[in-house]
């Protein structure tokens, strides 16, 4: 068996997925009606359970159904009794007893069908809230003149058919002209019970592999023994063929080893499966492993139907899941907003990925050099799309950019290092350098007073209002606005007087004196 990465891989124990009282309710189905052509009183409606065990309606709800016409009169009967194994339940009018000699298991007035009327057994409630589980006939259809319409006559389905059908199936079905006398209320064509299903269940394991990657998918089998003698298997798979491509089978070393498989993969998306051997399969494990080829990166179930151990029907069966990933890293791409950067901007920070990110997993951003910002959460656009809007602190320098936590959809964490976008540049921030000539002079003052009376002072460059880190730049005692004391002060550095713009600087500052004419 060949060896793959294998994230996960479960195989689910055998456990009988019908209890006994649903095993038998798959048995029941509608096996006769009756409309004489001499006595519309006869009418009757049979039903037959061909499993094992009884079917009893105290704890199991079923309704007969009867849709007038084609049309929306419906009249519904809650079945009570029982129906034991390999026998049959009449539903009869109140004459059935003096035209047969015997009462029916039930009595009821919904048998006024006149030969065109559409019957169903509906399970766990009426037509409304039940679900269909056999039915007679094209629900929403006028049976005259159909293939189905059994006016005058008796419909028998045949003794070969042993469960319920929620599609009208003629081939199912003999319907001929009849009398009371050729009705035959409460015995089935010689039908006997047949053996209900085994507790026998088939199970596809999961598998998760790597884009590319051969993949075998093991089907395993309950627990059989020496008595079971199970010398065949039979089933049905559906599997995306977007997903996947079927190569091929193997045996070897499976429980089945020995044995000759035919497998037809001739409908697209679909393998029949059959299997034969002298020597019967014992114990419980794989039978078969599957083969395909992952073609893409995707998850996909594979559907198991249609099985049988020799001739007997499993009914457990359970599902397998194939996920086809990769183990490359998902990458980033950083860009920017703006590439001047100074103290009180907002830079926008986007990074794009090379593949879907998982949202379970927030991708989180960290900054070194001039600054130093740890595991901020970026901010989810799309799949592959994040952003964060950082707030320019006073610095200046280089800016370095790593990426951390935020997985792919596969569980492979981001490279942290972004393949474009590494770093980002913030510009020295110089209080009172209004114009930014690198150097402070009364014209930065005059720039300022201007600004402090809403005066627009610099149109082209930066109309108003100004960016916020010339704003922080002219607002010099980092208090309220722009205001002609900011312009004071400015002008006293400029002239000398005031070495810097800390708080003590400014306490000790003269007052200065300053008026604009507008």
């Amino acid at each position: 068996m060949m060896m793959k990465q294998i994230f996960t891989q479960v195989i689910i124990s055998a456990s009988l997925l019908f209890s006994i009282s649903a095993a038998a309710q798959d048995s029941l189905f509608i096996s006769e009606l009756c409309d004489p052509e001499d006595e519309y009183t006869g009418r009757f409606i049979e039903l037959y359970n061909a499993g094992s065990e009884p079917v009893d309606f105290s704890t199991i709800t079923f309704y007969l159904s009867r849709q007038s016409n084609g049309g929306t009169t419906w009249g519904d009967l809650q079945l009570a009794g029982t129906v034991a194994a390999g026998a049959t339940f009449v539903i009869g009018g109140s004459a059935f007893e003096a035209l047969n000699g015997f009462l029916p298991d039930q009595e009821s007035g919904i048998l006024i069908g006149n030969g065109d009327d559409a019957y169903a057994l509906f399970l766990g409630g009426d037509h409304e809230s039940g679900v269909l589980h056999d039915v007679f006939g094209v629900i929403d259809m006028d049976g005259t003149g159909e293939a189905w319409e059994y006016t005058d006559s008796r419909a028998l389905r045949h003794e070969s058919v042993l469960r319920p059908n929620t599609a009208w199936t003629a081939a199912e079905w003999e319907i001929n002209l009849a009398d009371v006398a050729d009705c035959d209320p409460g015995s089935h064509l010689g039908s006997v019970p047949v053996d209900p299903p085994g507790d026998f269940s088939l199970s596809l394991l999961n598998d998760t592999v790597t884009l590319g990657m051969a993949v075998e998918v093991p089907l395993a089998v309950g627990e059989l023994t020496a008595e079971d003698n199970i010398i065949s298997y039979q089933f049905d798979i559906a599997f995306d063929t977007l997903v996947l491509a079927y190569t091929g089978f193997s045996l070897a070393g499976t429980l089945a080893e020995g044995g000759s498989v035919v497998i037809n993969d001739e409908i697209n998306g679909s393998l029949s499966v059959g299997y034969m051997n002298t020597n019967a399969i014992i114990g419980s494990g794989e039978i078969l492993q599957l083969q395909f080829n992952a073609l893409a990166l995707d998850t996909t179930d594979l559907l198991i139907s249609s099985a049988y151990l020799n001739s007997t029907p499993v009914l457990d069966l359970t599902q397998g899941t194939v996920i086809v990933t990769e183990v490359a890293p998902p990458t980033a791409a950083i860009s920017y907003n703006d590439t001047i950067n100074r103290f009180a901007d907002t830079l926008l920070i986007t990074a794009t990925f090379s593949e879907a990110m998982s949202a379970v997993n927030p991708v989180l951003l960290s900054l070194d050099g001039a600054v130093s910002l740890a595991d901020a959460e970026m901010n989810r656009l799309s799949e592959v799309l994040y952003t964060y809007a950082y707030q320019i602190p006073k610095a200046s320098g280089e800016v370095t950019i790593r990426l951390s936590n935020g997985t792919d959809l596969w569980g492979n964490e981001v490279v942290p290092v972004p393949t474009i976008g590494l770093s980002f540049p913030i510009l020295p921030f110089t209080p009172g350098d209004v114009d930014d000539d690198g150097v402070i002079l009364a014209y930065d003052a005059a720039l300022t007073l201007q600004y402090s009376v809403g005066i627009d002072p610099l149109p082209l460059a930066d109309p108003l209002p100004w960016e916020p880190w010339r704003d922080s730049t002219a607002n010099v005692d980092g208090t309220g606005g722009i205001s002609a004391y900011d312009a004071g002060m400015i002008l006293q550095y400029s002239a000398g007087l005031i070495a810097d713009f800390s708080s003590e600087a400014l306490k000790s500052a003269p007052v200065a004196s300053v008026s604009v004419e507008v």
